[in-house]
């Protein structure tokens, strides 16, 4: 699966088409996370998370923009004070905008890779559990023209991520400025 998601990210930012002018941007966000239900294969009840998050942005045609993002996300446990879930995802998106000015609505879509790493029981001693998991987003947002360049964006993500005995799902919501563009 790295290896298909690598030669996608690959094959995409290397089309050469002359006629077509291709725009860059990036982002940096504050992320709070809000857990659905139980989070992990353990059923340990998690707080609200909360991460950082970068994101790369490739608009292929005016309305749409591929994206590419990663981070870091925490998790503590609220019957465990000293476990913690930390979730470093890789995502490759598309963003639609239907309209385009000062103020920009759009929807999300992403998927790609977890890199999970939680705390656990064993025989009484912790013991980091380390994962590799698929995951997917699906949400909607707003970018607020503050200059030709700069844009604060906010949006909310309904995220999954598939485990083998539950379904691991919390909303994302993103605070943070992109660049470019």
């Amino acid at each position: 699966m790295k290896k298909v998601l690598f030669v996608s990210l690959l094959s995409i930012f290397c089309i050469n088409n002359n006629s077509a002018q291709y725009y860059f941007g990036a982002g940096l966000y504050f992320d709070t996370l809000i857990p659905l239900g139980n989070l992990t294969d353990y059923n340990y009840e998690y707080r609200i998370g909360y991460g950082l998050n970068a994101e790369l942005m490739l608009e292929m045609t005016e309305g749409f923009h591929i994206t590419l993002s990663s981070g870091y996300s925490v998790f503590e446990c609220k019957t465990h004070s000293d476990f913690t879930l930390s979730i470093i995802p890789v995502y490759l998106g598309l963003r639609m905008y239907p309209l385009y000015g000062s103020f920009m609505p759009y929807l999300n879509v992403e998927g790609g890779i977890n890199f999970m790493f939680q705390d656990a029981y064993k025989e009484l001693e912790p013991e980091e559990v380390q994962k590799t998991k698929l995951g997917f987003g699906l949400g909607g947002g707003f970018l607020f023209l503050e200059s030709e360049f700069l844009k604060l964006d906010l949006n909310i993500l309904y995220n999954f991520i598939n485990t083998k005995t539950i379904s691991s799902k919390f909303i994302s919501c993103k605070f943070g400025v992109a660049f470019g563009l």
